[in-house]
């Protein structure tokens, strides 16, 4: 059996082989706060990798995989309301409160979306943060915005361009939220407690006028 666990950026999964009574931990394209988390899962089965997390499978021993599923969900998806969806070999789907070792081929475990009105605070917030965002872009740095949900700021001390992506953005697989575009690599920040547009403001306002402090 296999469990999903939906993510936004990338994927994590686990497997089980009940004939060996090992679950298996699989990656795929892994977000930075991922693989921060994935970390603190497999320190807690005593699994250090010597190596990256990147589309790797690590093994646990003499665990259940409806064990290693709750605790898994608990650090993924923290205390935020979920659904479990489980599909059988015949194609059937069901909804389940609780997951057990069945003969089903996958599972996969997705937040729960919130009924009712207004729009959620998130959302609203979003809006907010973008109309304030737009304010403060040039002309080229909306066009892009408006086009990629990413642009381009200038770095105040050493001139370099950074590229700016909105954790939104699918583009932000590839380039992260911030890029240094001169060296070619992916520089680790984010604001993830705010709304995108907001993060993308403060990434925008620290690379222009505060690099140093920063990069």
């Amino acid at each position: 059996m296999k469990i999903y666990f939906t993510a936004m950026y990338g994927d994590i999964s686990i497997e089980s082989n009940i004939q060996n009574k090992t679950v298996a931990i699989k990656t795929t394209d892994l977000s930075m706060g991922e693989k921060e988390l994935l970390k603190e899962i497999l320190k807690e089965y005593d699994v250090f990798p010597e190596e990256g997390l990147e589309n790797k499978s690590f093994v646990i021993n003499n665990k259940k995989i409806e064990d290693v599923y709750k605790f898994m969900k608990g650090k993924l998806k923290k205390d935020r309301p979920t659904l479990t969806a489980i599909k059988y070999k015949d194609g059937r789907i069901e909804c389940v409160e609780e997951l057990k070792e069945v003969e089903a081929e996958t599972a996969a475990v997705v937040e729960k979306p919130e009924k009712g009105c207004p729009m959620p605070v998130v959302l609203r917030s979003e809006i907010r943060a973008s109309n304030v965002l737009k304010e403060f872009l040039s002309e080229k740095q909306l066009a892009d915005f408006n086009k990629y949900l990413q642009f381009v700021s200038i770095g105040n001390c050493s001139k370099k361009p950074y590229l700016v992506t909105s954790r939104w953005s699918e583009l932000v697989e590839k380039y992260g939220q911030l890029y240094d575009i001169v060296e070619k690599r992916v520089i680790c920040a984010d604001c993830i407690e705010i709304p995108p547009s907001e993060e993308l403001l403060s990434l925008k306002l620290m690379i222009e006028f505060k690099e140093k402090e920063f990069v």
